[in-house]
């Protein structure tokens, strides 16, 4: 559960990481920033945008999102297939 350094201090009221919520309901109605650029910080705007939030923004650190990455070749080998059994490359 990574909080960028800057955004520690704030009061946990304007400040929790994804993994914190079941439900974003009480979330409808506000603008939001999700601050992150991998899958859970993508996932949790677009649930966000869905559940009334008035604005969502996401705001990421690096030149790019990380959605999903390629999916591994299929002849990758037995080692690293069994190292990267995942629920998915994203």
């Amino acid at each position: 559960m990574e909080v960028p350094g800057p955004l520690r201090e704030l009061p946990r009221w304007y400040v929790t990481h994804s993994s914190h919520h079941g439900a974003l309901d009480r979330f409808a109605g506000r603008d939001v920033t999700v601050v992150g650029a991998g899958q859970a910080a993508l996932e949790t705007a677009a649930l966000l945008a869905e559940g009334g939030a008035a604005a969502v923004r996401i705001v990421a650190r690096g030149n790019w999102l990380n959605w999903n990455t390629l999916p591994p070749a299929p002849d990758r080998g037995l080692w690293p297939a069994l190292r990267n059994t995942g629920l998915g490359c994203g």
